[in-house]
C-alpha cells in the first residue's frame, strides 16, 4: 500500500506540473488512490499554476515596457493556456497603461524643464529623460525637448527688446565717439592754422 501511495503522489505531482501550463484535468487515472491523487494533484496544480502565472506576469511586464518604449504593437506569446492568455492579457494591459502614464508624466516634465531652461537661457538638461536613451521613445523625447526649448527661447519679447537696446546703445556710443573725435580734430586744426 505504501508503494501505491508513493506512486499516486508522484503521478499526481508530475501531471499537475505538466497540466498547469495547459489545462487542469479533474479526472484521476486508473491504478491510483483517487482521493489522494486528486488532493495531491489539486494542491500541486495550484502551486505550479501560481508559478506559471508569475512567469506570465513578468513576461507581460517586460513585453509591455518594450512595446511602449519602442513603439511596437502587442504580440501575444505562443503556447499559452486559455487561463494563461487571460492572465497575460490582463497583466499586459495593466502594465501597458502604467508605462503609457509614465511616458506622459515624463513628457510633461520635459516640457516644463525645456521651458525653464529656455527662459533662463541655460544649456540642455537631458536628465529628465536620459534613462530612456536605449529605447525608440528617446528620439521623440529629445525632439519634444528641442521643440519646446526653441519655441520658448525665440518667443521671449524681452530678449528682443534687450538686444535692440544694446545695439542702439552701441551705435549711440559710436556716434558720440565719432563726434567727439571730430570736434577734437577740428580744435587741433584750428590751433595749427593760427
Amino acid at each position: 500500500e505504501e508503494e501505491l501511495k508513493t506512486k499516486t503522489v508522484e503521478l499526481a505531482t508530475k501531471n499537475a506540473k505538466a497540466d498547469a501550463y495547459v489545462k487542469k484535468n479533474e479526472e484521476a487515472p486508473s491504478g491510483v488512490i483517487k482521493t489522494l491523487y486528486l488532493s495531491t494533484y489539486n494542491e500541486q496544480f495550484k502551486q505550479e499554476e501560481d508559478v506559471y502565472f508569475k512567469e506570465l506576469d513578468t513576461k507581460a511586464n517586460e513585453n509591455a515596457k518594450n512595446d511602449v518604449f519602442n513603439k511596437l504593437e502587442e504580440k501575444l506569446p505562443e503556447g499559452l493556456s486559455e487561463n494563461g492568455k487571460v492572465k497575460y492579457q490582463t497583466a499586459y494591459a495593466s502594465y501597458k497603461k502604467a508605462y503609457q502614464d509614465e511616458i506622459e508624466n515624463v513628457e510633461a516634465k520635459i516640457r516644463e524643464q525645456a521651458k525653464i531652461d529656455a527662459e533662463k537661457k541655460e544649456s540642455r538638461n537631458d536628465e529628465s529623460y536620459e534613462e530612456y536613451k536605449d529605447y525608440e521613445i528617446y528620439k521623440d523625447m529629445k525632439k519634444l525637448y528641442d521643440d519646446v526649448y526653441s519655441e520658448n527661447r525665440e518667443s521671449n519679447p524681452l530678449d528682443i527688446i534687450l538686444g535692440l537696446g544694446i545695439i542702439v546703445g552701441f551705435i549711440a556710443l559710436i556716434v558720440y565717439l565719432v563726434k567727439f573725435v571730430n570736434k577734437k580734430i577740428k580744435n587741433i586744426i584750428k590751433r595749427f592754422k593760427k
